[in-house]
């Protein structure tokens, strides 16, 4: 009223700019739809006031890495991805992720795109952050394949005869690479 008491038992009418941003109920309860920001109006008897309304992206709470842990050769590729959640475990899109890694004797990883190259034979982890929230993946990288040898090196069958081959892997310093 005149005097700056409340009034009570009158309906304001509220309305809001920009409906993309936030809606707002007959009560004047807003909802947040998407990041930005929108006006907010309130009309009384001809009499009205004006607000600003900021909406804010849902913050990331949990990171998610797939795959957690691989295993590549030396100068072999992988690419690494990562999906960002809120605290009701809501998948969230558009969100950044940077990548780093550890060991970058190891293995190093573009850090826009997740793509990892094995530089050396060893264990790395990678991180990748989202608005202050990581995740890992353990980057196993494995000796590089210089040579595969079959033996033996010439063999000759009859019809019907069986003859066994072996074949070993070896590294750059001729030594046999195990587990490939």
């Amino acid at each position: 009223d005149e005097d700056g008491n409340p009034i009570s038992g009158r309906m304001f009418g509220w309305s809001i700019d920009d409906t993309n941003v936030a809606e707002v109920n007959a009560a004047g309860i807003i909802t947040g739809k998407s990041a930005g920001v929108a006006t907010l109006t309130a009309e009384l008897d001809g009499f009205t006031d004006t607000v600003s309304v900021r909406v804010t992206p849902r913050p990331v709470s949990d990171l998610q890495i797939t795959p957690t842990t691989i295993t590549i050769g030396e100068g072999g590729q992988s690419t690494l991805s990562a999906r960002a959640f809120d605290s009701q475990g809501v998948e969230l899109s558009g969100r950044v992720v940077s990548w780093t890694s550890d060991d970058l004797t190891v293995v190093t990883v573009d850090s826009a795109s997740g793509l990892i190259t094995g530089q050396s034979q060893g264990v790395a982890d990678v991180i990748a952050s989202s608005e202050g929230v990581m995740a890992t993946a353990t980057i196993t990288v494995l000796a590089g394949v210089d040579d595969v040898e079959v033996s033996p090196a010439l063999a000759t069958a009859v019809e019907g005869d069986q003859v066994s081959f072996t074949a070993r892997v070896l590294d750059a310093q001729d030594i046999q690479l195990t587990n490939r």
